[in-house]
């Protein structure tokens, strides 16, 4: 990579930045008041489709700063592409680190042990979505499908539970690693379709985001338990590999991914709060919006209100570097079972039995 596409990118996004604030940031006005051309409002309810229900509950001046986070993360990303671009090519013991790392074989114990958890963790967490399915059903009027799910009505309790029964097998198929692939791939794609439906009642849940790159991940993964070679004793007739050790890399890309879920989500705190975030102020209302004994004692107290916080926002910009530093897992998973059980104890999100936690179970 030249320095002559590195400028052409950085234009690029200049560029759009321009047109973006010149151009584009005033529609965003006239679609709060209904007077944008309809191409551009085409392009809202397509990406945005709550925008219709919630232009009722803020002013402009909120729309027009999430429109403004938009183009400021686009180009954080451009920039952020840039520096690793040039540091991938200037900086040798970069890329040899690197190679290493996707390089390294995994005992397939440890890919079985992955398999069991994760998917006992997926039929643990979606075991009583047959009834939270079939009272929504009864709520069907407040309906209002995300994406491709537009054209598909929402299921009848007979096939969201049939969908869910389903889920269940493929996971206990891909757990024993019986057609692995297959079922691994059948899993993933149900989870998602059954997270759609859930979240087209205006109501967005992104507690399973790592759990759900993780299954999308996992049938790669399991790949090396599906192939097949000729084997001489059976007279030439292909059997399943069982491998002593497997293929890396798609196990840091899971650690890679789960990291860098806990990086958005602290990300998400600076650039959408700012410092403001450390305010005794911001932590209390949240307490306050979610109540519990422990919450409310914690609010009593402004250095908790700025400990507590200031130790999340650490946690979570910091623990993508247990990908890089193996050895450093034993600082970052007792703080993320740290994290997750606080989160729970003052606030009521979550629970002790966390998602987020299970899948600590890829960095042993």
């Amino acid at each position: 990579m030249n320095s002559r596409w590195l400028r052409w990118a950085l234009a690029g996004w200049a560029a759009l930045a321009a047109i973006y604030v010149f151009g584009l940031r005033g529609l965003v006005t006239q679609a709060y008041f209904g007077t944008a051309p309809d191409w551009f409002m085409a392009v809202v309810n397509a990406v945005y489709p709550r925008f219709a229900v919630e232009k009722h509950r803020f002013e402009a001046a909120f729309f027009l700063r999430h429109a403004d986070q938009i183009v400021l993360r686009a180009g954080l990303v451009v920039l952020a592409a840039t520096a690793l671009s040039v540091a991938l090519v200037r900086w040798q013991p970069l890329r040899i680190r690197l190679r290493r790392l996707f390089a390294e074989p995994v005992p397939a114990a440890k890919v079985r042990l992955y398999a069991v958890a994760l998917y006992g963790c997926v039929v643990f967490v979606t075991h009583d979505w047959p009834v939270v399915f079939s009272q929504l059903y009864e709520a069907r009027d407040f309906y209002r499908p995300l994406a491709l799910l537009r054209w598909v009505p929402f299921p009848p309790p007979w096939i969201s539970t049939a969908l869910c029964t389903l889920l269940w097998i493929s996971c206990l198929c891909a757990a024993l690693r019986f057609r692995a692939v297959s079922f691994a791939t059948l899993a993933a794609g149900l989870f998602v379709l059954l997270q759609g439906w859930l979240y087209s009642f205006e109501k967005i849940d992104h507690g399973f985001a790592p759990l759900t790159y993780v299954l999308c991940l996992m049938p790669l993964l399991l790949h090396p338990f599906s192939r097949k070679i000729e084997n001489p004793a059976t007279g030439g007739n292909a059997q399943n590999v069982h491998p002593g050790n497997v293929s890396a890399w798609t196990l840091p890309l899971i650690r890679l991914v789960i990291g860098t879920v806990y990086l958005q989500a602290g990300l998400e705190k600076l650039l959408t709060g700012g410092w403001e975030w450390l305010a005794p102020d911001t932590f209390r209302n949240y307490l306050y919006l979610h109540p519990t004994a422990a919450g409310l004692w914690v609010a009593r107290h402004d250095w908790l209100c700025v400990l507590l916080p200031a130790s999340a926002l650490v946690f979570q910009l910091g623990f993508v570097s247990v990908v890089f530093w193996p050895k450093t897992r034993w600082l970052w998973l007792p703080a993320g079972v740290l994290f997750h059980a606080g989160t729970y104890l003052l606030m009521d999100v979550g629970g002790y039995v966390n998602a987020w936690v299970w899948l600590y179970v890829f960095f042993l």
